[in-house]
């Protein structure tokens, strides 16, 4: 079984480093790795989360956050129900905890579209996430999918090693672009 923790989603990449940026504050690679890590001991993939999400909102995710705080382990997935945003939290033990709006979130003016352009594409999140790890030989631990021209474009922050790897998932499934460097995030 294939073992993703989600750490930050991601909102822009800005080259150099190998750290993260949340709410103003750097997320390093050792941060990466308790959040991984305890995705791992809780038994919980970043798939099986978004599934969860989704299951329990009835709606599409466009991505999903994992984090440690208090040595609690919660995945924040932006599901995207009707005609708004929610942000489901998904606890260690792999149930929606609770559900609430997600009016702030940086896509939730998009998450329409993306879902829509998620969907004309076929892709599954599992598919996503492997062909990422794949192709970084890392561990993902950062998701997000957005659009450009039109067409799905998601985002995938990688664990390699020590470092933090970034690949660009194309509406096939195959990764075009891997870049090792800062990443620009933003808790939704």
């Amino acid at each position: 079984m294939m073992r993703i923790g989600s750490l930050a989603v991601v909102v822009a990449f800005v080259l150099g480093g190998s750290s993260l940026a949340l709410g103003g504050e750097k997320i390093t690679p050792e941060q990466a790795k308790q959040t991984w890590t305890a995705m791992e001991k809780a038994h919980l993939t970043l798939a099986m989360a978004i599934t969860a999400a989704e299951r329990d909102s009835k709606g599409q995710a466009i991505g999903a956050t994992g984090m440690v705080e208090k040595d609690q382990l919660t995945v924040e997935v932006p599901v995207f129900v009707g005609e708004k945003l929610m942000t489901a939290h998904v606890n260690n033990t792999g149930e929606v905890a609770e559900t609430k709006p997600a009016d702030k979130h940086p896509d939730a003016a998009k998450a329409k579209d993306i879902v829509k352009a998620f969907k004309d594409a076929k892709l599954t999140w599992t598919t996503v996430l492997e062909n990422a790890e794949k192709h970084s030989n890392g561990k993902a631990v950062c998701v997000q999918s957005m659009l450009k021209d039109n067409n799905i474009e998601i985002k995938v922050t990688c664990l390699t090693g020590d470092k933090l790897t970034y690949c660009i998932v194309d509406k096939t499934g195959k990764v075009t672009t891997e870049q090792t460097g800062k990443h620009e995030v933003k808790k939704p």
